[in-house]
């Protein structure tokens, strides 16, 4: 038998697949990127979250956003969320 920390992350991970279920394009263009990009920005900034959101379509960023969250609540700065996001864009296009 599962413990119960197992079974609260199957029942997440079950969440999150049904989400993803839910949640696909029948096509995704750059005007779509545009979309989708400025509603997490704009989700974000309403809720004072530090957050760095990039669209790529392949080796192309079609979206590019760093928002920092009112102090003290910033843990990481929006720069080194980005230099983040390139390393690990480069590191996934090897």
């Amino acid at each position: 038998m599962p413990t119960s920390d197992a079974a609260a992350e199957a029942a997440q991970l079950e969440t999150l697949l049904a989400q993803e279920r839910d949640i696909q394009f029948d096509s995704f263009g750059y005007a779509d990127a545009w979309t989708v990009g400025s509603r997490l920005v704009e989700l974000a900034t309403s809720r004072g979250l530090s957050t760095t959101t990039s669209l790529v379509f392949g080796d192309q960023r079609v979206f590019h956003s760093a928002l920092e969250a009112p102090a003290p609540t910033t843990t990481i700065g929006s720069r080194e969320s980005s230099e983040w996001f390139d390393d690990s864009a480069t590191r996934r296009s090897r």
